[in-house]
């Protein structure tokens, strides 16, 4: 990544495009990064220029809602319940939507939920760019963003998701937006860059063991092997085991108190798989 690109906050998606296009060495259009962004392979943010107002939010899995809690998938007046379900489940996972604060004003970069009028909107911008046909349906549980994640005072800051509302014409309440703002704009954060290439490029193959480390890992195995030949009260943790190792085999490569911990919490880790 180029050292102004690693300043910026954002690109537009042609920029966006053309950057991907030069890291993965293939032409990559706007048409693939937003198809990318609707499948969930690619991060999409938008940029709200102009403050609009939202309710912070907080998602639950609808398991985990106490059953006295009414719950209505498709209520007929949504902006007066705290708990809405989202329509499809994601990732198998049913979502229950809780707001209980009154709206803000927002503006800036947020990331995509991919969850409803948002998800909409990118599907918006695909079939306009394409020459399609426009959507004409709309999500009845509103647009949501969510904050980026970044770090303040050595801790990680943001992340909380909002969900974007609008204002009743005769002002007397607010309602979930059905779309992003119509002023907002698509647009891909270098952090989501990083990540999309990431997966494109093939996996790197595993360097093979150096003569040294095998030694190492042949010389743990064999003094295992040696204690189950022997076996003896006592052996009953890891550090029991561990003593041992290092009173009957201090010399030998690998037999060391920092490496066998090491080794034995990677070996459980695997097995766990």
């Amino acid at each position: 990544m180029s050292k102004m690109l690693r300043l910026r906050e954002w690109l537009t998606l042609d920029e966006a495009a053309t950057h991907v296009s030069s890291l993965v060495e293939e032409n990559v259009s706007v048409l693939d990064l937003l198809r990318l962004g609707a499948e969930r392979h690619l991060t999409l943010s938008v940029r709200i220029p102009n403050p609009t107002m939202a309710k912070l939010c907080a998602f639950k899995a609808f398991d985990e809602v106490p059953k006295a809690v009414p719950l209505r998938a498709n209520p007929d007046l949504p902006w007066t319940g705290e708990l809405v379900t989202l329509g499809d489940s994601i990732d198998g996972i049913t979502w229950v939507v809780e707001t209980r604060h009154e709206p803000v004003e927002v503006y800036g970069v947020f990331e995509l939920l991919m969850i409803g009028g948002d998800a909409i909107s990118v599907e918006d911008e695909y079939q306009a760019r394409r020459g399609g046909p426009p959507l004409e349906f709309v999500s009845m549980n509103g647009a949501y963003i969510i904050e980026p994640k970044t770090l303040l005072y050595g801790e990680l800051q943001g992340g909380r998701p909002f969900k974007l509302m609008e204002r009743f014409e005769d002002d007397s309440g607010y309602y979930p937006a059905s779309r992003l703002p119509p002023d907002s704009e698509l647009v891909v954060r270098p952090a989501s860059i990083n990540d999309l290439v990431g997966k494109l490029q093939p996996p790197r193959a595993e360097k093979p063991l150096a003569a040294k480390e095998r030694t190492s890992h042949l010389n743990v195995i064999g003094v295992l092997l040696e204690l189950l030949r022997s076996p003896r009260p006592g052996r009953d943790t890891e550090a029991a085991i561990i003593k041992e190792m290092l009173e009957n085999y201090p010399d030998k490569a690998g037999i060391s108190k920092r490496n066998l911990e090491t080794k034995f919490a990677e070996a459980k880790k695997s097995l766990k798989g």
